[in-house]
């Protein structure tokens, strides 16, 4: 049955297996991006780092590559029981750290010592804990304590946290305060937006080998995301059990009708089908909205600040794959391009008209030009956002509500080609070093910091 289902759309193996597949990462929908935050937070010993995201989101596969793309020089000590006590949760860092003698006295004591060792040595210890949700408060505190082991100038031990949200709300407890206090880094994995969706399930179909048209036309793709949520498991098992309905009806174009059938078989649910014609597309697009809508302000709410006006994405006729992906919409709480850290540099677009920018975006362009010119290359800024020409007028709603956040004087927009495509980005602040980019970063509100900002130089601009 799997080769037949295979041979008929032309693919050399499933394309939406939900076992994650680091060879098939995407990159797009923020997760590239996210992946580097990790490592540059790593890499500059930020301490304890959170990632946080609803069930099925992606945090398994996030974890699996930052796994993989730690440095040679680091010894990762990964905890994936999450119901460890604070006794056993010492033993079990003791013994990746080659302790078998330890004893509840003397076990703490030990841990520094060869943690320092090994920073003699040059290397970094990074422990990482998976389902950071299910972990007794008692050992919370203990990873808090854990934390407080460090040289004169460094953490010895770097935590990382992946949880579901309610690892939020457990520390957002007051007695949870001392330990929340101590996370450096907050990142949020969003579910993916209409047009994610689309790029993803195009990703995963290149990566299996389909070369033909495209299988998902728009309308089953806003069926997809609305069937889904947006959640990268439910993404995979619903485009399975679609294209398994495909090839039962002996059709290799993918149909609404296709991915209805394939929602009941998963038991998910979807708006009742409308039988008049063009408004029932319609409403699938206005119930797809209010969803994305919903999932921006509970996002917005957890972070304590009223959400900025959105504009609706405008969903491409083909999806790309990951390494062309257009800029996810501003809409999305991590809304930023899948770029590097250390990223190539961006050729600056020519100083034309901007189309369809409103009057303060194209008042800050202006304004900016000159100055990100004159910076030197070795500076650095902020990047907070980057999209695409289509989402020119919620970039309008977006630096107004920035500018009641942010020093508006320290507010900056370029406009940049990539790929033959118009992209404008909002950048803050200008700094001699990356620390005092990161020091500037610390002081963000916690809206800002959840859009996933990062570091960059101005190199990359020149």
């Amino acid at each position: 049955m799997t080769a037949m289902y295979l041979d008929h759309f032309g693919l050399s193996e499933p394309p939406f297996r939900i076992t994650p597949q680091t060879a098939w990462f995407f990159t797009g929908a923020q997760r590239g991006a996210l992946l580097d935050a990790l490592l540059y937070a790593i890499a500059h010993d930020e301490g304890i780092i959170k990632i946080s995201g609803e069930v099925g989101v992606g945090k398994t596969m996030l974890c699996r590559m930052l796994l993989e793309r730690l440095p040679a020089d680091a010894q990762v000590i990964y905890i994936a029981n999450p119901s460890l006590s604070p006794e056993a949760l010492l033993q079990t860092v003791a013994l990746e750290l080659g302790i078998h003698d330890a004893n509840s006295l003397t076990i703490l004591r030990q841990i520094e010592e060869a943690l320092i060792a090994r920073y003699a040595e040059g290397r970094r210890v990074v422990t990482i804990i998976d389902e950071a949700h299910a972990m007794p408060q008692e050992s919370l505190e203990q990873v808090r304590l854990l934390s407080n082991l460090e040289s004169a100038n460094r953490k010895l031990l770097q935590i990382v946290l992946f949880g579901q949200t309610e690892l939020d709300e457990l520390l957002a407890l007051r007695e949870m305060r001392s330990l929340h206090d101590r996370i450096t880094q907050h990142f949020a994995l969003a579910p993916m937006s209409e047009a994610e969706v689309a790029a993803y399930v195009h990703h995963r179909l290149d990566a299996a080998g389909y070369r033909g048209p495209d299988l998902f036309n728009r309308q089953a793709i806003r069926l997809v995301t609305l069937a889904s949520r947006g959640l990268t498991r439910r993404i995979n098992i619903l485009a399975d059990k679609t294209l398994m309905a495909a090839f039962a009806s002996g059709t290799r174009n993918v149909s609404p009708r296709h991915v209805r059938q394939a929602a009941t078989d998963a038991r998910y649910s979807l708006p009742p089908v409308k039988r008049f014609g063009a408004p029932a597309l319609i409403g699938i697009g206005v119930a797809c909205g209010i969803a994305g809508t919903v999932m921006i302000g509970l996002h917005l709410l957890r972070q304590d600040k009223p959400p900025a006006p959105v504009a609706a994405p405008q969903a491409s006729t083909r999806p790309e794959t990951a390494a062309s992906a257009p800029i996810a919409p501003i809409a999305s709480p991590l809304a930023k391009s899948a770029s590097a850290l250390v990223s190539n540099p961006v050729p600056l677009a020519p100083q034309s008209a901007p189309a369809g920018l409103g009057p303060v975006a194209a008042s800050l362009l202006e304004e900016s030009r000159l100055h990100i010119t004159q910076s030197p290359s070795g500076n650095y800024f902020v990047q907070i956002q980057r999209v695409s020409a289509n989402d020119a007028p919620s970039l309008e709603a977006f630096l107004q509500h920035a500018r009641a956040s942010l020093d508006p004087a320290q507010l900056r927009l370029y406009q940049a080609t990539i790929d033959g495509r118009v992209r404008y980005g909002v950048i803050f602040g200008d700094f001699a070093s990356a620390r005092e980019a990161a020091a500037a970063i610390a002081k963000m509100p916690d809206w800002v910091r959840a859009l996933g900002v990062y570091p960059r130089q101005y190199s990359a601009l020149h």
